[in-house]
């Protein structure tokens, strides 16, 4: 519980877009990898110099999905599309029948297939049903990954809040941040990542009692 209480002193005051997905930007705590600062810059466009650090296994997780979210939502490339292919076609997944979708879904790592669902669900931060198949496919492959947990639960409370049920997008959230402060592990985002996270629950907090 120290460790949240430190959180809970970084929590600040951030200006906010309208949603989870499209508020979250803690990317900002990873500023200091330089791919991170290449990915903000672009715009939102996966260059193959992006591309090659996501599929690079020796790369963090944390610092991959803080890649994705310096994409950013707000930029008209199908980086998720491009993402699937390419993991498709160089370690040649294949299915006998589905095309892409199974050949994806049943062979994919469970990294591809969060940082594939992430991709989409910022590209369709509007509808994002379509990513929770891919984050729960995860987690059955690796259910302790807290990452994964909360990408998953940042998703799902974006359609929560789409659908006007803002205290089922806080709880979930928060549910999985309170996880955090239990369990020590050198692959989740660090504290002043999750600081993000928080700030979102607490602006809603103040924003519902207005």
């Amino acid at each position: 519980m120290k460790k949240l209480a430190v959180l809970f002193l970084l929590v600040g005051k951030i200006a906010f877009a309208d949603s989870p997905l499209t508020s979250i930007d803690f990317y900002k705590a990873y500023l200091n990898v330089p791919m991170v600062k290449k990915a903000k810059a672009s715009k939102g466009k996966m260059t193959p110099e992006i591309m090659t650090f996501l599929v690079d296994e020796e790369n963090q997780q944390a610092e991959k999905l803080a890649v994705i979210n310096a994409l950013g939502w707000n930029h008209k490339y199908r980086n998720s599309k491009r993402f699937r292919n390419y993991i498709i076609k160089t370690k040649r997944y294949r299915s006998d029948f589905g095309g892409k979708y199974t050949a994806f879904l049943w062979n994919a790592t469970a990294n591809e297939l969060v940082f594939y669902a992430y991709l989409s669900a910022l590209e369709n931060y509007g509808q994002p049903l379509d990513a929770l198949e891919y984050l729960e496919k995860a987690m059955e492959k690796v259910p302790k990954d807290l990452n994964i947990k909360l990408v998953y639960e940042l998703v799902r409370s974006q359609v929560y809040y789409e659908t006007g049920d803002r205290l089922l997008a806080k709880k979930n959230i928060n549910k999985v941040l309170m996880a955090y402060s239990e369990i020590e592990s050198d692959t989740h985002f660090d504290m002043s990542a999750l600081r993000y996270f928080y700030d979102f629950l607490n602006y809603l907090l103040h924003h519902d009692k207005k």
